[in-house]
């Protein structure tokens, strides 16, 4: 998946991209639910599985 663009709208997350494979390209959106965000953390519900990105130190 190549994601292009994301945004926020409310409590949510939406990405959109391409999911290229088998010489086929198929344009998608997923959104999410935001459980947390703060200055250095993002937590995602994703139907029920927890995804969680955090800043680098």
């Amino acid at each position: 998946m190549i994601y292009e663009s994301w945004k926020q709208e409310g409590g949510k997350l939406i990405l959109t991209g391409k999911s290229i494979g088998n010489g086929q390209t198929i344009e998608f959106t997923n959104t999410m639910a935001i459980k947390k965000l703060t200055a250095d953390s993002l937590v995602l519900d994703n139907r029920g599985m927890e995804i969680r990105y955090a800043k680098q130190k």
